[in-house]
């Protein structure tokens, strides 16, 4: 009785051309996923798995070379999305830390502006997204990020606050976009990595090879939903329009002098500080 011949290397795939049949649909999940989670109408077909796949195979990498988890997301970078929107018309007041610590020392110099607080400076507008509660407030900021009152905001010749907040949105959702997009595709590629190199070490018996560490099942609850300013602007509009139209549909009369008849009497109080 011949011995069973020991289980060999899988092939090695470094291109959608290497792809066999059942391999180049073999991530189609992966694409629907993705195309929901950054709202595309990618779907999948000939065109879309070939973009996918090219992701994949992109820096050189082979099924020759471990499929490597990416990171986590990491935060917003707070600079990258704010924009300037003007200048400073005038010395911000003291912060109320610089005034409870003149109170303690209230002989010294009356505290002053500091350099990104004077006439002049920078004036940038961030728009604040809670993705929870679907609200977005807009911060006024100095060239530190601290927030600022507005009214002392010169907006440069170019903008009304109405355009300046329009510019702050599409900021926002341009560098979300990018953010969450590009992390959702190299989740989405290192699932597709992992799934390759384990359906060609099982094509070879190669158990070893495909035994697969926990994280490298897809688990499409992990990718994040692209969530957006404009999304949001978007659903608080409609929602507004329906309460006007809820509203305007059973309107509460006016009150009319008719209203009042003959009888009875106006009555008022007046409540007096002694």
């Amino acid at each position: 009785m011949s011995a069973t011949p020991a289980a060999g290397p899988p092939r090695v795939v470094s291109k959608y051309g290497d792809l066999q049949a059942d391999e180049k649909i073999m991530a189609d999940d992966i694409i629907n996923a993705l195309r929901i989670v950054n709202n595309t109408d990618e779907r999948p077909d000939e065109d879309t798995r070939k973009q996918f796949w090219a992701q994949v195979f992109k820096n050189n990498w082979t099924t020759a070379i471990p499929a490597l988890r990416p990171p986590e997301l990491g935060p917003r970078n707070g600079k990258e999305f704010m924009i300037c929107v003007g200048t400073l018309s005038d010395d911000l007041p003291p912060s109320r830390t610089q005034v409870k610590q003149h109170k303690k020392t209230p002989y010294s110099s009356p505290p002053a502006a500091k350099p990104q607080r004077r006439r002049g400076g920078p004036v940038f507008l961030k728009p604040s997204l809670n993705t929870e509660t679907g609200t977005i407030v807009f911060m006024w900021l100095d060239g530190n990020s601290s927030t600022i009152n507005p009214a002392f905001t010169t907006l440069l010749p170019e903008y009304t606050e109405a355009t300046a907040k329009a510019a702050a949105v599409r900021n926002f959702d341009e560098k979300e976009i990018e953010r969450v997009g590009k992390w959702n595709v190299r989740m989405a590629v290192f699932w597709a990595r992992s799934k390759l190199c384990r359906k060609l070490a099982l094509d070879m018996d190669n158990l070893v090879a495909a035994a697969r560490p926990d994280g490298m099942e897809p688990d499409f609850r992990l990718l994040r939903k692209t969530r957006t300013c404009s999304q949001v602007l978007e659903d608080t509009r409609k929602a507004i329009e329906e309460v006007i139209r809820l509203a305007n549909a059973n309107p509460c009369p006016p009150l009319k002098l008719s209203s009042l008849g003959s009888s009875g009497e106006l009555t008022f109080s007046v409540h007096l500080d002694l």
